[in-house]
């Protein structure tokens, strides 16, 4: 099971998450190389707490990241019911074997030195998006700025994920601090020297929450999910030029799409285009 735990201590709230499970059913469905997968791992472990974060009761949080290096894109959407989807542009970037399981290769290498970050926010009434350059392209320096410059929130963000092997993880934690409203001097210096003193890499998860020492609030429950559907991709289909579908029926005979996101194959055929369920 994949979850997050949020903590107050004083006048900082924590969020202490483990994604191992969520993150190797992704990599699995998505059949990721070394290198793709941990770039997935580490976006959907800080990326896919922000709905708990952003507190998006009746919506979605789409995080979007373009990239100028070999991963192109990412992408991890998340609701408040603990539900995520997560991509990489790239699903084929390898480390070299002796290397694959070094905790500290920098993300930069696959992310690149130029980017943006994207944040949506999407419920019933409204969308609200709020964009900021990538500052160092290892995602949680880039989540951190992100808060800071759109939510004026200081945030301190430490990740651990270590492959099992080449195919799958062994851990995948993140710990978000946050500092509340009124909070003090030394709160901030609290988080400061409880991060410099506890280093996520060398405990389990029991045992770095234990050394939090804060109240726990509750508990939020991760699982992967794709709202995907014969409807809406067939509704996406409709959208193409007639002329151009037609062309494709007839040389083909179907049309085939697959959901970037959890692989899903949907096939349609003439005979569907002049199914009245199909009509909106």
């Amino acid at each position: 099971m994949s979850f997050s735990k949020i903590f107050i201590k004083n006048n900082v709230r924590i969020f202490l998450s483990d994604f191992t499970d969520v993150v190797n059913y992704a990599v699995k469905k998505h059949k990721t190389a070394n290198f793709s997968s941990l770039i997935l791992a580490e976006a959907m472990v800080t990326l896919g707490v922000l709905s708990f974060i952003l507190q998006s009761k009746h919506g979605k949080i789409v995080s979007f990241i373009k990239s100028s290096g070999a991963i192109k894109n990412i992408i991890v959407e998340t609701n408040s019911n603990g539900e995520i989807k997560a991509l990489v542009g790239n699903p084929n970037i390898e480390i070299v074997e002796k290397e694959y399981k070094n905790e500290n290769i920098p993300l930069i290498l696959a992310i690149g030195s130029e980017g943006i970050l994207r944040v949506t926010r999407e419920n019933k009434f409204d969308i609200f998006t709020s964009e900021v350059k990538l500052v160092k392209s290892d995602l949680i320096t880039d989540l951190a700025y992100y808060f800071q410059s759109s939510e004026q929130i200081f945030t301190a963000i430490k990740t651990s994920v270590k492959f099992l092997d080449q195919n799958s993880f062994e851990k995948v934690y993140s710990v978000i601090f946050q500092l509340l409203p009124g909070h003090q001097e030394e709160d901030i210096l609290w988080v400061e020297n409880f991060i410099e003193n506890n280093n996520l890499n060398n405990l389990t998860f029991n045992e770095y929450e234990n050394k939090l020492n804060s109240t726990f609030i509750e508990i939020k429950k991760i699982k992967w999910h794709c709202n995907c559907s014969r409807q809406k991709l067939f509704e996406t289909i409709q959208s193409i030029d007639k002329k151009e579908l037609e062309k494709i029926l007839i040389e083909d005979g179907k049309i085939e799409v697959i959901c970037h996101f959890c692989a899903n194959k949907y096939i349609f055929q003439k005979k569907d285009f002049e199914n009245e369920t199909f009509k909106h």
